[in-house]
């Protein structure tokens, strides 16, 4: 009995830990905000709690959330693949804060759509601003959401000229949530990410979609013209 009392004590633990580094959080939103809310929607959202926007590109290349991990910008994996808006003034836990929101064109029947109004939102970042002493803001931040959300996935990584400390909350539908702080030539960095479920995976369609669309193009374009000698 002592033994099988010690087995399910490891067991218990064993299963704990493993699920430390996930939330127990069903889903988690920016600002409130349901995934995939088009554009213009969220737009209204956050004009209408006062942020100013400063930057409204309709046709942008847009960010995989797993290719930001050393990277301040994102490394930008979808060329004309949807919208980014970006904003300042935000409030976050205390602090001032620039938000960038980003938005992929949805596939309807299999062709990609390019409304700008309807293009579905997919990501944003909170990055902290009007602060000289950076460092004190990741810790801040780390305990607030931790707080919250319980443990997180310790989430790093180094490049040639940055490196970045970071922590993972996942959901359980997916959505994800990754605090960075990125140190580039002695300057600090502190963003917070905030993705929706299987972003990687639609944005690998979406590439492949774009891709399929601009090779029929060619090819209806070199068909229209094969009779052409124009110039030879």
């Amino acid at each position: 009995m002592k033994k099988f009392l010690s087995i399910l004590l490891l067991v218990s633990l064993s299963l704990t830990l493993l699920v430390g580094a996930s939330s127990a959080e069903e889903s988690f939103t920016f600002r409130g905000i349901p995934w995939l809310t088009t554009r213009a929607d969220v737009k209204d959202k956050l004009s209408g709690e006062g942020l100013k926007a400063w930057w409204d590109d309709k046709n942008a290349a847009i960010p995989d959330w797993f290719q930001t991990w050393s990277n301040i910008n994102g490394d930008y994996t979808v060329s004309e693949g949807g919208c980014n808006v970006a904003y300042h003034g935000a409030s976050v836990a205390g602090y001032t804060a620039d938000v960038n929101a980003y938005f992929w064109f949805p596939i309807v029947e299999g062709r990609v759509q390019r409304d700008p109004d309807l293009a579905q939102f997919y990501l944003a970042t909170y990055e902290v601003t009007g602060i000289d002493n950076m460092e004190p803001v990741y810790d801040d931040l780390l305990t607030k959401l931790t707080s919250l959300y319980g443990t997180p996935q310790a989430k790093n990584s180094d490049s040639n000229w940055t490196n970045t400390i970071g922590s993972l909350w996942t959901a359980e539908d997916g959505s994800l949530i990754w605090l960075a702080q990125y140190t580039a030539y002695g300057s600090i960095t502190v963003k917070i990410w905030y993705a929706a479920p299987k972003t990687t995976e639609t944005l690998q369609a979406l590439e492949t979609q774009i891709a399929n669309e601009i090779r029929e193009a060619e090819d209806a374009e070199r068909e229209k013209n094969k009779t052409n000698t124009d110039g030879l």
